[in-house]
């Protein structure tokens, strides 16, 4: 089924019923009035709690440091997701398969930075104030335990985000 999922997703699932679920390079809309148009945010994150089954894993991963910076700050401050450690992740198999996308391989082409940053759906919302987002080096690291590390240098194209 192709569709946007920022309409119709609890349309194609039932509550809880899906164990991972992966967010992998996408648009950054880096202008102020696109921003309402990036696939994380405080209204589809609620989608996603609601798809996603109680310990189920939301994937995400970006060349863009200002996304992940984003992304990171809008799951960690959502009641029903927790950042998922980098000494956990070396464990997850998934991580690395992150890597192996069709933009991750042209990003590693191109001797680009990847950030990861993995969540666990948490079973019930948690009180008081959200834990502090992790620095964007943790999701450097996450990359890095994964195997992939860019060349000294930055991206051949000549461009870094």
């Amino acid at each position: 089924v192709d569709t946007n999922s920022m309409k119709f997703m609890p349309n194609y699932f039932k509550k809880g019923q899906l164990t991972k679920l992966f967010i992998c390079f996408p648009d950054p809309h880096f202008k102020t009035r696109n921003i309402r148009r990036r696939v994380v945010t405080p209204g589809l994150l609620a989608e996603y709690a609601y798809c996603l089954a109680p310990g189920a894993r939301l994937y995400t991963i970006t060349d863009v440091k200002v996304l992940t910076d984003w992304m990171t700050e809008h799951c960690t401050a959502h009641p029903l997701f927790d950042r998922v450690d980098n000494d956990r992740l070396r464990d997850d198999p998934v991580v690395p398969l992150l890597l192996k996308t069709n933009e991750g391989l042209k990003v590693a082409r191109n001797n680009g930075n990847m950030y990861i940053a993995v969540f666990d759906r948490r079973a019930t919302p948690r009180q008081g104030p959200a834990p502090e987002p992790q620095p964007r080096d943790v999701s450097e690291a996450a990359a890095a335990a994964a195997g992939y590390a860019p060349q000294p240098g930055g991206e051949r194209r000549g461009r870094t985000w």
